[in-house]
């Protein structure tokens, strides 16, 4: 497949630069080798495309990580702005909604979120509301009468809600389109009836199960109704 790319990048007029180029498995297999036009495509454990980064371990962990330490080094720069009692709370809310909120959300469309990332990034924005409240955890206050006084809800629901906002758009998307073929895909269950393993997962994007025309759902669980809600475009709008 590599050698028909770069043959139709050389009938073109292009060329392949091996050396700007890696490659990465996700697979039990721990070394691939993969060679273009002669040359070894050196393999790496992960990388990043769109500020978004990928690891072999075909989870998102690495990803939400990534995320919440590009939100502290930003909340760290915007420290004392936050932090100045002569700043009015509305104007230090409406810095973490179009500033901090996005940088930590950025991506988290296809985010399959686990107890440990869900207390991490719920930590992270704890850090922030409360320093706007100008409270502490001696306060002993709770985060939910926090967000109601500060009028700003969970940033776990903000993910939700992007998360079925991107879900509604890829419904919404023709038949032919590729993202749209992808959403009705599943995983075949184990013999043993648990979850599907990453190797599992692995073979079910390159066979051998003929049957699924496509990989598997990578896109949160469709709501109730979904045939309606679809293609009712204020429903997903007020997401």
């Amino acid at each position: 497949m590599i050698d028909v790319w770069c043959t139709a990048l050389t009938d073109n007029g292009l060329k392949l630069i091996t050396s700007k180029y890696k490659v990465m498995t996700v697979s039990r297999v721990p070394e691939l080798h993969i060679y273009a036009n002669g040359q070894e495509l050196k393999q790496v454990d992960q990388f990043k495309y769109i500020r978004v980064t990928y690891d072999s371990s075909a989870t998102k962990e690495t990803a939400v990580y990534e995320r919440i330490n590009q939100y502290n080094k930003n909340f760290d720069l915007l420290y004392p702005l936050l932090k100045d009692r002569y700043v009015p709370t509305a104007v230090k809310v409406t810095i973490y909604k179009t500033i901090l909120r996005p940088i930590v959300t950025y991506g988290s469309e296809s985010w399959t979120l686990t107890t440990a990332t869900k207390s991490k990034i719920q930590a992270a924005e704890t850090r922030v509301l409360r320093l706007i409240k100008g409270v502490t955890r001696r306060d002993r206050l709770r985060n939910e009468d926090i967000r109601k006084e500060l009028d700003v809800k969970s940033i776990l629901q903000h993910v939700e809600e992007t998360q079925m906002r991107w879900f509604g758009h890829v419904k919404r998307m023709p038949d032919d389109r590729t993202a749209h073929q992808w959403s009705g895909a599943s995983i075949p269950p184990r013999s043993d009836g648990a979850s599907p393993r990453n190797w599992q997962i692995q073979r079910t994007f390159w066979g051998p199960y003929p049957s699924l025309p496509s990989p598997p759902c990578i896109f949160p669980s469709p709501p109730r109704h979904e045939a309606a809600l679809k293609c009712n475009y204020r429903v997903w709008g007020a997401l």
